[in-house]
């Protein structure tokens, strides 16, 4: 570019002549003066960072509207069937393994739970005498109700209920730290009598919401099954 005054060379991107004159025409005012080949971008830091909190916001609230209230615990969709090598039973998802204490000759074999539910299964294995006696003794139901606790450790009174091949009673009771919120928790204890083993399968919620969980807990209760079986 031509100085329009004095007629010099006026190199690009250059604003002003040597002999003081304001060249205008042909200059890129997206470049930088000393670096013309680095583009004076928009800053597009901050409205990009805007948009991605929007979309976390709106990702949250449809969480919350959505999702959230899909998980519950009553819902059959909110199930999933455990299968090990020696029993299968229904219980809710998302349950965390927890550590148990059993009394001498009886096997853990497994206990989970979430603020909401806890589920533990212990087996009381039957010598070869005792599997005989199990396997011909017709009303060993009604002999194990007999012989049934009857006394809850609160005062009140158990009492052992059929219900298929299992026996069960249900009672409210004081653990405290077992659920958040819940010192007081409702427990219901079925025996299972199996052709090699009883299984106990207990199942405890807090005690405000059994009403609620009461159906589910029967059917999670039902679907358990020996691979003796």
């Amino acid at each position: 570019m031509k100085c329009p005054s004095c007629g010099r060379e006026v190199p690009y991107g250059q604003k002003q002549c040597l002999c003081g004159t304001t060249v205008s025409g042909g200059y890129d005012t997206m470049y930088d003066n000393d670096l013309n080949l680095n583009p004076r971008r928009p800053n597009v830091a901050p409205a990009l960072i805007a948009i991605i909190l929007v979309l976390i916001l709106v990702g949250v609230a449809a969480w919350m509207l959505f999702i959230a209230p899909s998980y519950n615990i009553t819902h059959e969709s909110a199930w999933d069937t455990l299968y090990t090598d020696e029993y299968q039973i229904t219980v809710p998802k998302g349950l965390h393994q927890r550590e148990v204490t059993v009394e001498p000759g009886t096997v853990a074999l497994d206990a989970r739970g979430n603020n909401e539910v806890l589920i533990g299964i212990t087996a009381i294995r039957l010598s070869a005498d005792e599997q005989q006696i199990v396997a011909n003794t017709a009303f060993l139901q009604d002999l194990l109700i007999e012989f049934f606790p009857k006394d809850d450790g609160e005062g009140g009174t158990l009492d052992p209920q059929k219900r298929g091949r299992m026996i069960y009673v249900e009672f409210p009771a004081d653990r405290p730290g077992e659920f958040l919120g819940s010192d007081r928790v409702h427990l219901v204890d079925a025996i299972f009598v199996g052709k090699t083993a009883f299984y106990e399968i207990e199942i405890h919620c807090p005690e405000d919401k059994y009403e609620k969980y009461e159906e589910s807990i029967f059917a999670w209760l039902d679907s358990f099954h020996p691979k003796e079986q």
